[in-house]
């Protein structure tokens, strides 16, 4: 597993050198005259409350499926919980270990209890965005330059990993972040060993205790790419279709 869910002290993520330096007309609110990739993820945590979720635990469904995600520092506990049929699902995935059993029962763990690992950590992980990009040593973030989408010049930086693992789904991340809410409104990435960048907006956000957690639609370019560019001009010409629409419900934060 990442070293951000499994290191019991904080790392400080500090190779990244690259400065945007802003005319000081140009500066939105939030903003210096000069910022480091680093330094908008961290205003961006603090906009939306993400610090609250590493020491508690927080519940909430969606799509007929009940989760919860409990946090102590860098300690979790992912579980989610699902009734289909007559047969009572239920996964745990914590600090290097996965369980899965149905109606109570064990299940071996095969390619099917990977993927489902996979999808459970990365479930949890996307409510956390940039917060999981924050104090990671086996990370570094670059700033992009301002990019237009939707008429609306975002602050962008690109997630480059050190490493790989199996558990690790999300590739060339670069994230947006709206320059006057300082909360991210669009995740571009792929998953998992397919290049085919995914675009993600943020719709409806629920402010939970303190905490921001946004609905979000996934779509995909009608034309495959793995060049961020083109992503952001599919989106900007809608040459681009929904795949997925999360509505999450029922949500509670509950302090460790």
């Amino acid at each position: 597993m990442r070293n951000i869910y499994i290191l019991l002290v904080i790392l400080v993520c500090t190779s990244c050198k690259k400065t945007e330096v802003l005319n000081p007309e140009q500066a939105e609110p939030g903003f210096k005259q000069t910022i480091t990739a680093e330094k908008l993820v961290d205003l961006s945590v603090k906009a939306a409350g993400l610090e609250k979720l590493y020491n508690a635990t927080l519940y909430f469904e969606k799509k007929e499926t009940q989760y919860s995600a409990k946090r102590d520092g860098y300690t979790y506990e992912y579980v989610m919980k699902r009734t289909k049929k007559n047969i009572a699902y239920r996964a745990v995935a914590s600090n290097g270990t996965f369980d899965y059993t149905e109606n109570g029962e064990a299940v071996s763990y095969g390619s099917q209890n990977t993927l489902l690992e996979q999808k459970l950590i990365f479930d949890n992980n996307i409510l956390a965005i940039p917060r999981i990009f924050q104090n990671d040593n086996s990370i570094t973030l670059e700033l992009i330059e301002q990019t237009e989408v939707k008429n609306i010049d975002y602050r962008v930086f690109q997630v480059h990993y050190n490493d790989q693992l199996p558990s690790d789904q999300m590739r060339n991340v670069r994230v947006y972040i709206n320059p006057s809410s300082l909360l991210p409104d669009y995740i571009c990435y792929s998953y998992g060993d397919n290049n085919r960048l995914l675009w993600t907006e943020n719709t409806k956000r629920h402010d939970v205790d303190g905490v921001i957690i946004a609905d979000s639609k996934t779509y995909i370019p009608l034309k495959r790419t793995d060049n961020h560019k083109e992503m952001v001009s599919y989106v900007n010409t809608g040459a681009i279709k929904q795949t997925e629409h999360v509505q999450y419900s029922n949500l509670k934060l509950i302090p460790n």
